[in-house]
């Protein structure tokens, strides 16, 4: 059975996220299971792997049935597994924090910006993303590609929209996280 795109998700479908929870974290500094369960409606098995994972990394400290945040990790939710290690960032997430510190750039310069020493998007990936991003209005292109030189893309500084990367889906379309909105369809413009 194919999942329904999460823009055809109902809301009331949708747990509370584990960004509220931390938002409550960061809030609270020092609280309990309980407080947690009762202010963020999520299930508790939910609230359990959180914990549990921040604290095996360390951005939580346990003492009794308290917790306290012992390193702020900032306002972006740490993505943590139940083993304490941290998810590495996406593909689209590495593009997208690119695209935000660099503003003007070709898809090499995003590539390279984008890859560490255990791994980055390829060139056609992030191509292809860029493409999908222009169509959806959150680039304009800077310099057009030439044979031999790629096109120049900037973002447009009114379409950053918050650090969740947009969503190029299989239906041809653009949905923003940030947004909770389809932004582009193919259909709407652009390539039919």
């Amino acid at each position: 059975m194919a999942r329904s795109p999460i823009n055809e998700t109902r809301a009331a479908d949708l747990p509370r996220d584990r960004d509220a929870l931390w938002a409550e974290i960061r809030q609270r500094r020092r609280f309990t299971f309980r407080d947690l369960y009762l202010d963020s409606h999520m299930d508790q098995r939910s609230i359990r792997v959180f914990l549990q994972g921040l604290t095996r990394a360390g951005i939580l400290e346990r003492d009794g049935k308290r917790y306290h945040l012992a390193r702020d990790m900032g306002h972006e939710t740490p993505r943590v597994r139940t083993d304490g290690s941290i998810v590495p960032p996406t593909k689209s997430e590495r593009v997208w924090r690119s695209v935000k510190i660099l503003g003007t750039f070709t898809a090499d310069e995003i590539v390279t910006a984008s890859t560490d020493e255990t791994s980055g998007p390829t060139r056609s990936y992030v191509r292809d993303y860029l493409k999908n991003l222009h169509h959806a209005g959150y680039l304009r292109v800077a310099s057009p590609s030439h044979p031999g030189q790629l096109a120049r893309y900037a973002l447009i500084p009114a379409m950053w929209t918050g650090p969740r990367p947009p969503m190029v889906q299989r239906l041809n379309q653009v949905f923003d996280p940030n947004l909770n909105r389809v932004i582009w369809r193919q259909s709407q413009g652009g390539e039919s």
